[in-house]
């Protein structure tokens, strides 16, 4: 069905109308929705009049009810309409509003759940479900080994207990010049109602790590400290194998070669050396917002 089959007032709508609608209809489905109706079609009712958007679409959803709105948005899931294209700015709004108000449900199937990865996947799942809801974009595979291949992104979720993860080890290079893609982090703690017997996951931080920042911490500050001893290749060579980073001599060679050449951005993730590389996010954490390349979104 095309956008001429929808019921009149919902024709010749634009992709910024749509996002309106995909907007107020999460709003709808969000934590007290149910208890302040009002309030929710009152702010989308505005959010069209402040973007001043002239589809008919908008000027509709002026005077609609909650199940218009619900409904126009399934229409769209359903592939009536064209979704806008994730971007960058989108994928930030969006993890900021999704960490808000995720914190805020109690879920039953987290109930008592105390595998990390079990919860990692269960927020990864759900927020990614979430955005194919609203936007068009291709989602990873094991061939791409990130979440959002067109932007470059990978999502990473961990507790603030021992905020750490793990990601494929592709090249040891990756310690000294960055993964070679962008991490978005959702750092949770989780709190069980055992009464309620539901689970409840408090977002305390989103932030996302620029790929220029995801080299490991130690490595990069101590070939950097080097470099600005005006160090050579010998002395390079000899940190490498000192930290044990997993190469052979012919490797250390040409890295070392790079690195005179270039210097390395400082990395601000803690890396260890195993058959994936184990992520931590400790110093992510504290220096979000302070460096640049490290951004908290929420």
């Amino acid at each position: 069905m095309s956008t001429t089959d929808l019921p009149h007032g919902e024709r010749g709508c634009d992709r910024a109308a749509v996002h309106i609608a995909a907007t107020v209809a999460r709003w709808f489905r969000s934590p007290g929705c149910q208890s302040q109706p009002a309030g929710r079609i009152t702010r989308g009712r505005n959010l069209c009049r402040t973007k001043k958007l002239g589809s008919t679409l908008c000027q509709a959803l002026l005077s609609r009810t909650q199940d218009q709105y619900l409904r126009f948005w399934e229409k769209s899931m359903l592939g009536n309409i064209e979704k806008p294209v994730l971007t960058m700015p989108m994928l930030w709004q969006e993890a900021a509003q999704f960490a808000e108000y995720e914190s805020n449900i109690f879920e039953t199937k987290l109930f008592g759940v105390t595998d990390g990865k079990a919860v990692g996947t269960y927020l990864e799942h759900k927020f990614t479900n979430h955005l194919l809801g609203i936007y068009k974009f291709n989602q990873g595979n094991s061939a791409s080994g990130i979440d959002f291949p067109e932007l470059q992104v990978d999502m990473k979720v961990t507790s603030s207990k021992q905020p750490q993860s793990s990601c494929p080890y592709k090249s040891a290079r990756q310690k000294i010049f960055g993964l070679g893609y962008h991490l978005i982090v959702f750092v949770y703690e989780k709190y069980d109602d055992h009464e309620a017997r539901t689970g409840r996951l408090n977002i305390l931080n989103t932030i996302f790590i620029d790929r220029s920042r995801t080299a490991d911490y130690q490595m990069t500050r101590g070939i950097c400290d080097i470099l600005d001893r005006n160090g050579n290749e010998d002395d390079l060579i000899a940190f490498m194998a000192d930290r044990n980073l997993p190469i052979d001599d012919i490797e250390a060679q040409r890295i070392a070669e790079e690195l005179m050449r270039t210097r390395p951005n400082q990395g601000y993730l803690t890396i260890s050396n195993a058959l994936q590389w184990r992520l931590q996010y400790g110093r992510v954490i504290q220096e979000a917002g302070a460096v640049p390349g490290i951004e908290r979104i929420r």
